[in-house]
């Protein structure tokens, strides 16, 4: 299993979409954040494309006290981490 992961090409990007628990909206969010902390390393939020994403005016901005409080996706941080450290 470990050369299967040691083996797969790291993307330039990746998009890590979850759902809102706390936070009702019809619409897709972007986070505030500029980063991510975890365990292993911040992970750098590419605010370029973010910029990109907010000038086609169909996502709402996420306030960062929902973005923090948000659990879905914390638990993949880390291995997002763990791979682009390679």
């Amino acid at each position: 299993m470990a050369e299967i992961h040691w083996s797969i090409q790291i993307p330039a990007r990746v998009f890590l979409l979850g759902p809102s628990h706390h936070h009702y909206t019809p619409n897709c969010a972007l986070s505030s954040a500029t980063f991510y902390e975890t365990p292993l390393g911040d992970l750098l939020v590419d605010l370029e494309v973010i910029e990109q994403l907010k000038a086609t005016q169909k996502f709402e901005k996420m306030d960062i006290g929902v973005d923090e409080a948000e659990h879905s996706m914390e638990m993949h941080l880390p291995y997002l981490a763990k791979v682009f450290e390679r």
